[in-house]
């Protein structure tokens, strides 16, 4: 989802109106000891199926690198989507975060 030396900020549109698994996916990776990556400020806005999702109810946050020195922002083809509810399977009970 990035390139070399990238950062992921926080998604403008998954910040907006998906705060909790955002916030989630973002307190994870600071526990884990990822803080030079995810950065705790709002990016750029995409405008991509994470939207139609969230508003069908199931609140989803985009990782995506953004306002990278080395590589600028990137197209939305190279989304990766993290949900509240994620399954290891299809059709397997959910995990939480």
């Amino acid at each position: 989802v990035g390139g070399r030396d990238a950062v992921f900020h926080y998604e403008y549109f998954s910040q907006r109106d998906a705060v909790t698994p955002t916030v989630k996916v973002w307190s994870e990776a600071m526990q884990l000891g990822y803080e030079n990556i995810f950065c705790r400020q709002v990016g750029g806005a995409v405008n991509d199926d994470h939207l139609v999702i969230t508003a069908a109810g199931i609140p989803t946050t985009d990782i995506i690198e953004s306002n990278s020195k080395s590589t600028g922002s990137l197209p939305s083809t190279t989304i990766s989507k993290t949900s509240t509810r994620m399954y290891s399977t299809p059709l397997e009970k959910p995990f939480s975060m």
